[in-house]
């Protein structure tokens, strides 16, 4: 997977680009070089950066690909079913769990998780409290994905299945 597209990384990162400018501006006036054009350049970037985020929502809604895909996820359900919605989470890895805690944050209250183990699946559990997070083995995945509404397929050791509503 591209590091662009690692689902671990934010999507839009303008916080952090703004603070390192700073931190650029910060040391570059104890730099021989560093000259009042540059640096009037980049005090004007963090201007415009300040304007941006503040008069747009550029900052506001999904920042990383997991909040983004259960963002786009639930707006295909009403608002009124996500707790009740039968979400299915393929993968208790780091990133699965992301996907599990924005789920929840989001106001889904039980999922499937199917895992090859079931440790990380408790281990995930465990952490969120009153949420029914219910594990199944790989061996069920598919009779899972059948059952769902939603699939987050996030083992990278799986390939992908195309389900039809048929099956």
């Amino acid at each position: 997977m591209s590091p662009l597209l690692s689902s671990s990384k934010p999507l839009l990162l303008t916080g952090q680009i703004l603070a390192q400018v700073k931190q650029v501006v910060k040391v570059g006036q104890v730099v021989v070089g560093f000259s009042r054009n540059i640096s009037g350049l980049f005090k004007h970037a963090i201007t415009v950066g300040k304007r941006v985020r503040t008069e747009t929502n550029i900052a506001a809604g999904a920042v990383s690909v997991n909040s983004a895909a259960v963002e786009l996820a639930l707006m295909k359900l009403p608002a009124s079913s996500h707790a009740t919605a039968r979400m299915l989470v393929i993968g208790a890895s780091k990133m699965g769990k992301l996907v599990i805690k924005h789920l929840v944050a989001k106001g889904c209250t039980k999922m499937v998780v199917v895992n090859k183990t079931e440790e990380r699946v408790t281990s995930i559990r465990e952490e969120l409290h009153g949420i029914e997070i219910i594990y199944k083995p790989l061996t069920e995945m598919l009779t899972c994905a059948v059952e769902a509404d939603v699939v987050f397929l996030l083992a990278p050791h799986l390939k992908p299945h195309y389900f039809s509503k048929k099956m």
